[in-house]
């Protein structure tokens, strides 16, 4: 990641991903994106299948289902970069736009995990 600001390149302070860094390093060696159609488009479950069987890794079922949420966030992120005045994914800004819609994907999470859990 770099911009330009009078004449210098910079690369952003980017935020701490801790015990998800394994994760992040998994998305970045299959490739945050794939090509798809006339641009690019998120990884598909089938290759995050692939990538295991050719790395030999395993990966739990909710750590592909993050992977390919990742890929799809990555996409809209770059999208939205193209913009001159978006603010970085991490800032204050950019996070109290996206509390709303964080609050109502976990609720609607939460609800399907209940009802496949009664079944």
């Amino acid at each position: 990641m770099r911009a330009e600001r009078k004449d210098e390149f910079y690369v952003p302070e980017l935020p701490s991903v801790d015990g998800a860094a394994y994760l992040v390093a998994y998305l970045w060696d299959m490739g945050p994106t794939m090509v798809a159609g006339m641009g690019l488009g998120p990884l598909t479950h089938e290759e995050i299948r692939a990538w295991q069987s050719n790395t030999g890794v395993r990966l739990q079922p909710w750590e592909a289902r993050l992977l390919r949420q990742l890929s799809m966030d990555y996409i809209g992120e770059m999208r939205d970069a193209e913009k001159a005045d978006c603010p970085p994914p991490w800032s204050a800004a950019a996070r109290a736009v996206d509390l709303s819609s964080v609050a109502d994907r976990m609720l609607h999470s939460i609800r399907a995990m209940a009802a496949r859990g009664k079944k």
